[in-house]
């Protein structure tokens, strides 16, 4: 049974099925702004040809003005050499970008429903204690926000797993299952073990890397690349792994339904 306060829950339900909401609306925004970037570069590296045509107008320039559209022009000539390189490599910069942003969205969701179920549910400590037995009971203690955040570390350390899969695991220990696809799974570890590379190895593939994800193929040292195949997968996977999300927070059993007041008539 979870804590609901008619007082200060104006949406009863929402510190519950928030995150996951939030994630679809997250993935939405994130794909068009992708997308959007994308269109950008491929008018920036028209823009200095453009720019030129416009001066070539301006034939009686006071030489200040001349000397700012110089410097517009090579500003110009400046972002389109970026836009060019980008758009003949892939936009491996963009996409890099987004890969590491949408896992953080994906990463955020699992950790708020947790902590948010480590906070309401009223057994959850027992719940925990249950699956993992060898907590400290009297350590281990989930009594405030702040009790929970330091609950949720102890117990990620206690589940041997990837990081994903230990999440899904917690997540069903406090009775929100979540059903996901073996091919959706295996994009979401590989979306989080991108995330590492890309932040901490400049992109290059380590043993790590290899061990989470021996799929790819790759060998150590080996430079890897978000394409945009990858990140669509990675974004149809987080966009449906939010919807699977909403659908367990709205059947498990801690979902608040108000109490019938209207009566029924014989």
């Amino acid at each position: 049974m979870s804590i609901h306060n008619p007082a200060t829950d104006n949406t009863p339900n929402g510190w519950l099925i928030g995150p996951a909401s939030n994630l679809v609306l997250y993935t939405g925004n994130e794909r068009v702004i992708c997308a959007l970037m994308q269109r950008v570069l491929w008018s920036t590296e028209l823009l200095p040809s453009l720019v030129a045509l416009a001066g070539a107008q301006m034939t009686k320039l006071k030489p200040e003005s001349a000397a700012a559209f110089a410097s517009v022009l090579q500003s110009s000539k400046d972002d389109a050499a970026f836009a060019a390189d980008e758009i003949k490599n892939g936009f491996p910069t963009i996409l890099s970008h987004h890969a590491i942003a949408l896992w953080a969205g994906v990463e955020t969701a699992i950790e708020q429903t947790i902590l948010g179920l480590i906070r309401r549910v009223q057994d959850a400590h027992d719940l925990i204690i249950a699956h993992s037995p060898t907590l400290n009971a009297e350590k281990f203690k989930t009594k405030t926000a702040n009790d929970a955040e330091k609950a949720l570390s102890l117990w990620d350390r206690e589940i041997k797993a990837h990081s994903f899969d230990r999440s899904m695991q917690m997540l069903a220990a406090l009775k929100v299952p979540v059903t996901i696809s073996t091919e959706h799974r295996r994009s979401l570890i590989e979306l989080s073990e991108v995330r590492n590379v890309l932040l901490h190895k400049g992109g290059f593939a380590d043993a790590r890397f290899l061990d989470k994800c021996p799929w790819l193929k790759l060998k150590v040292g080996d430079a890897f690349k978000v394409d945009v195949k990858r990140l669509g997968d990675y974004f149809d996977a987080a966009s449906q792994f939010a919807v699977d999300l909403i659908g367990a927070t709205v059947n498990c059993p801690h979902i608040y339904v108000a109490p019938n007041t209207t009566g029924s008539s014989a």
